[in-house]
């Protein structure tokens, strides 16, 4: 058993097992462990065929399913091919909002938590991410059009008045 660290806080000292940012990085990996088993099942393959179809240990596909082991970036992309889910592929921007600080640190916010993340393979995700979303940016004139027309349509549909 491992003994108690003790980590600073506004209140004084809090004791835990385990780093507080340990909780953080297991989250993260189930969270995507859960979503890529819903590719997997989505595709209609068992763990046992999606392992052998990658050339993977059989239980490398429970494991990151369950979060206990993190996928490489070329582990997801396989994964994603396999599972006919290239729509899902990391190279696409992330369904969450986002900040780059300095190049060494990403905060990222999404519904339940924020995390903030430091490793520089994540980091060149995320700056392949900003870079997708600054090609497909519209500025001054044509972003005016642009909501002008969603304006006019939402209008015309009466639907002048609904949310989002």
């Amino acid at each position: 058993m491992a003994l108690p660290r003790a980590r600073a806080t506004t209140r004084g000292f809090h004791w835990c097992r385990t780093p507080w940012r340990a909780g953080y990085r297991f989250s993260a990996r189930r969270a995507l462990g859960e979503r890529l088993r819903e590719l997997r099942r989505d595709a209609g393959l068992s763990g046992v065929a999606l392992a052998s179809a990658a050339d993977w240990q059989g239980s490398k596909v429970s494991k990151i399913e369950h979060g206990r082991q993190t996928p490489t970036e070329a582990d997801i992309h396989k994964w994603c091919r396999w599972c006919r889910a290239d729509y899902a592929e990391p190279d696409q921007a992330p369904a969450t909002n986002f900040v780059i600080h300095d190049r060494k640190v990403v905060l990222v916010e999404t519904v339940a938590a924020e995390l903030t993340i430091t490793r520089p393979s994540e980091i060149a995700l995320y700056e392949k991410s900003f870079a997708l979303l600054a090609a497909q940016a519209v500025h001054g004139a044509a972003a005016r059009a642009l909501i002008g027309a969603a304006l006019t349509i939402r209008t015309e549909s009466g639907d002048a008045g609904a949310p989002g």
